[in-house]
């Protein structure tokens, strides 16, 4: 990422203070958690939340990602006509576009209450995990501190019941390739 094509607005001290810009393209780390970049452009933000219409690949649109946060240490906003323009003049994906299913982003036991009713495959991320490990589950049952979910092993097969707490999720993604690629494996049956 050049310089001189970015805009930098801060760091995680004043993340809380941003409102979010349509067609802005918004790059952040979460060094704490992981080393990976996330890049895409605002869908929604609450104080505590933010969802992202993620951009892999270069610029190819692949479903969205919620993050908390607490947990952005350092992030950048590319709002330079000129890039966006260049970006969608290559861009693979189509338009970036709000989720076909409403989330509400007050609270996780609010977004992963939305992700249950809509019957959505969704993956999670945790604090504590092992290596980046991230999980896809489908919601069975929600309750005041954690939710029980469904998840899938290495084979594509419902595995176990695993219980998750909120406050120890950090990302949350759902409609990316990978998930839907499963979803129409399981709606065939």
């Amino acid at each position: 990422m050049k310089r001189n094509e970015a805009n930098p607005v801060g760091n995680k001290d004043e993340v809380n203070m941003y409102r979010a810009k349509p067609h802005v393209i918004y790059e952040c780390m979460r060094k704490k958690i992981s080393s990976e970049i996330i890049r895409g452009i605002i869908v929604s933000e609450t104080i505590n939340f933010l969802m992202l219409n993620k951009i892999v690949d270069g610029f190819f649109f692949d479903g969205y990602t919620i993050i908390r946060k607490c947990d952005i240490s350092d992030y950048r906003f590319y709002d330079k006509e000129y890039f966006i323009e260049r970006q969608i003049q290559h861009a693979i994906g189509l338009k970036a576009s709000p989720p076909k299913i409403m989330i509400s982003l007050n609270s996780m036991k609010e977004i992963i209450s939305s992700l249950k009713k809509n019957d959505k495959l969704f993956s999670i991320e945790k604090e504590y995990s092992y290596r980046n490990v991230l999980w896809l589950t489908k919601v069975q049952k929600i309750s005041s501190f954690s939710f029980l979910a469904d998840e899938l092993d290495s084979n594509g097969e419902w595995a176990r019941h695993c219980r998750h707490y909120f406050s120890s999720i950090t990302k949350i993604e759902f409609d990316s390739r990978y998930i839907n690629l499963y979803e129409a494996l399981f709606a065939k049956g």
